[in-house]
């Protein structure tokens, strides 16, 4: 077995510490400032295979072949073999959320033609059936699916927004499936949106490029984010100043970990705003797709909501309810992704 991370990864500010043997786990370091983010626990005690990386690890089991490129042409990738693509997210059990993900579905498998394309769902099972959540399957009945159709190398890319828990999950388990009869199967992983500094700068810059049109300058934009353990919380503080440093009427916040714990963000910004004499805030959900959270967390009438604290204060609300798949900027960072992914596959 060969592992190696990713060649995006060797040029960026991150790399991978493997442990030893007795203590398999991945780590996620930021080479320049010496900052360790510590171990990822959904990771550890599952063997090398497992620790698959933390932004784009790539594992194969043929140690003879080396990743190539692939050539590009009008936006179309060159296919030399079969091979599988699975797009993981979250999962929603919002139609109008499966709906936008089967859009950026639609366009991966147009830009790879030949490659086999499939929405999975990271969410665990005992959230609900794949009817529930528009038919995706978990990762683990995909990859069943492409091994027993005779397709053995695939990409999965993460559709999350930060390496958080769930992506970490991810990881481990595709670490379980290469130990317990996957084996046979070359994984490319592509990394979430926010992988690395220069990620933060594009999406940085797509945000601002995706503000609402009608949007007039002493009006202030919110985004809801979905929160983060380390290293994932990380990506949103450096996005967070970022913003702020280039518009100041921009925030941005993250609902808490834990549920039915008040939201310390929201309390923040609604502070900052009516200090500034802030009048009316947009309402923008940093979110793969517009799901629950958009429409009930961040822009439902409920007086919990941010809509509902923002109003209370005097700061009246307009809501764009748009997930980042929906936005081609956004989608284009995880379409970079993805790329590296499959050019890793060779």
């Amino acid at each position: 077995m060969v592992y190696r991370p990713a060649a995006g990864l060797r040029r960026s500010r991150h790399r991978l510490s493997r442990l030893g043997a007795g203590g398999d786990a991945a780590r996620l370091c930021l080479v320049g400032s010496g900052r360790q983010f510590g171990r990822c626990p959904a990771v550890a005690g599952h063997g090398l295979a497992a620790a698959l990386a933390v932004a784009g690890a790539h594992w194969r089991p043929d140690p003879g072949r080396r990743p190539g490129r692939v050539g590009r042409r009008h936006g179309v990738q060159r296919l030399n073999h079969a091979c599988g693509i699975i797009l993981a997210a979250h999962g929603s059990r919002y139609p109008g959320a499966m709906k936008a993900l089967a859009v950026f579905r639609d366009t991966v498998a147009a830009r790879y033609p030949g490659a086999d394309v499939a929405i999975a769902r990271t969410v665990g099972r005992k959230h609900g059936s794949a009817a529930a959540y528009g038919g995706a399957r978990q990762v683990s009945d995909v990859l069943a699916a492409f091994l027993e159709a005779g397709i053995t190398r695939v990409a999965v890319q993460s559709l999350h927004v930060v390496p958080g828990e769930e992506y970490h999950e991810l990881l481990a388990g595709l670490g379980r499936w290469l130990q317990t009869g996957g084996g046979g199967t070359a994984l490319s992983v592509g990394a979430p949106l926010l992988a690395d500094l220069a990620d933060v700068d594009q999406v940085a810059g797509a945000v601002l490029d995706s503000l609402p049109a009608g949007r007039t300058p002493d009006e202030a934009v919110v985004l809801m984010g979905h929160g983060a353990p380390p290293p994932g919380a990380g990506f949103y503080e450096a996005l967070r100043e970022r913003l702020r440093r280039r518009d100041p009427l921009v925030a941005l916040g993250a609902m808490p970990r834990e549920r039915g714990t008040p939201c310390l963000d929201i309390g923040h910004i609604r502070d900052r705003l009516t200090a500034c004499g802030v009048e009316k805030a947009w309402l923008m959900p940093f979110l793969t797709v517009a799901g629950a959270h958009a429409c009930s967390d961040l822009a439902g009438e409920r007086p919990d909501s941010w809509r509902g604290q923002l109003e209370a204060a005097g700061v009246a609300c307009q809501s764009q309810p748009a997930g980042l798949i929906e936005m081609e900027p956004f989608a284009a960072v995880w379409a970079k992704h993805l790329d590296r992914a499959m050019a890793r596959l060779g």
